[in-house]
């Protein structure tokens, strides 16, 4: 799940703007040279704990590797090689999750009051701040699923991953044969976010085994990149 997704799930189950702002760190702090140490904010360390206990159970969610393993079939029908295909199948049904939850108003309230709010472990962290900022100024509409917006992450997320990195062509033939993708993530939402019921206060019980094999997510960048 990328990070926009995360703070929806972290706000849903707890809206704070430090616990959202922690679910989303570990996919930002990627993109900066400050490692995801020294952290001792409560709610920052448990933001942190549900990014890790969401993905494994994303990952493994029937209705997520559906969604990725038609997506993938077309890939590979058009001539994507099988690397680039499964890391751009991934990347791309998360990408238009998030564009999906970003038309909800109360998600893109919580994803921006998260971005402003600036716990004391941030101190000294001024490029992941710098990060925060540049998200902030840009707002929620970042987070659409636009043609040119898929093709700019795409490449730019894949960018110098061995195996894994889609040339121009693979990234347009790809999307070309994903042009109902939008739709079907849309009527799939309610089934994804039932697989991450065991996340949620009100669920029960012990989260099931996953019934498909997990879609395990490529070693990509995260869906961002901000200047300096």
């Amino acid at each position: 799940m990328n990070y926009f997704g995360h703070a929806v799930i972290a706000h849903r189950i707890q809206p704070r703007p430090a616990f959202v702002l922690g679910s989303m760190l570990p996919d930002l702090v990627q993109l900066t040279d400050d490692p995801l140490t020294g952290i001792v904010d409560a709610e920052l360390l448990a933001g942190i704990d549900l990014h890790h206990r969401t993905d494994a159970l994303f990952h493994g969610s029937p209705t997520f590797v559906d969604l990725c393993r038609e997506a993938l079939t077309k890939a590979r029908a058009v001539g994507v090689r099988k690397g680039p295909a499964r890391a751009m199948t991934h990347l791309v049904v998360e990408l238009i999750i998030d564009a999906e939850l970003a038309q909800e108003d109360a998600a893109r309230e919580a994803y921006m009051s998260a971005l402003a709010s600036r716990p004391g472990d941030l101190v000294g962290r001024a490029r992941l701040v710098e990060g925060l900022d540049w998200l902030l100024a840009r707002g929620p509409g970042v987070h659409n699923a636009s043609p040119t917006r898929l093709a700019t992450v795409l490449a730019s997320a894949l960018r110098g991953r061995a195996r894994l990195e889609p040339d121009a062509g693979e990234i347009s033939a790809a999307l070309g044969v994903w042009t109902d993708l939008c739709e079907r993530v849309n009527a799939a939402l309610p089934a994804l976010l039932s697989d991450l019921g065991p996340l949620f206060p009100s669920a029960t019980g012990a989260a099931a085994a996953p019934a498909n094999e997990p879609f395990h997510e490529p070693s990509r960048r995260p869906a961002v990149t901000w200047a300096g």
